[in-house]
């Protein structure tokens, strides 16, 4: 027995004919977008930011701004790793890990604060590790300063317990 449903000579109802094309477009736009964007491999992210409690203000430091605040470590066979910045307006929160020669850490995050050129130190260990003049007492920025944390957790992130 086969049979059809309803009168086949009858016509639908505009609503139908409308839900009916509004349900095509929005199946052939969703294929449409499926092969034009494929889905990002995100594997250059996770370099960046390796981790979900990373700030995502939180960018690679630039060569240049490594050089200058390196140039004030006060330490033989030092060097910076994992540098990484926070830029807010005229200031640049610098954060890094110092290592030795042979790659072990020295100092796990350390902060400094850059302003017109002049590299402030910020965390204790960045005091205790360059020559740099004291972002608290030239700058007013504590160590508490949801900068200079936010920073810090992003090179620890990045560094590893």
């Amino acid at each position: 027995m086969t049979g059809t449903r309803g009168d086949p000579g009858k016509k639908r109802p505009i609503w139908q004919k409308l839900l009916f094309g509004l349900a095509t477009a929005f199946a052939v736009f969703a294929i449409i977008g499926l092969i034009v964007s494929p889905p990002m491999d995100d594997t250059g992210a996770s370099a960046q930011r390796p981790d979900s409690t990373s700030d995502p203000r939180c960018k690679p430091a630039d060569p240049a701004l490594i050089d200058l605040v390196s140039s004030g470590l006060t330490k033989p066979n030092r060097s910076l790793t994992n540098a990484t910045v926070i830029e807010d307006g005229a200031l640049t929160f610098f954060g890094a890990t110092v290592v030795d020669n042979a790659g072990s850490v020295q100092s796990r995050a350390d902060v400094w604060v850059v302003f017109e050129g002049q590299v402030y130190s910020s965390t204790d260990r960045a005091r205790n590790d360059t020559n740099w003049p004291r972002a608290r007492e030239s700058l007013g920025i504590q160590t508490s300063d949801s900068r200079v944390r936010a920073v810090d957790e992003c090179v620890e992130n990045l560094t590893g317990n």
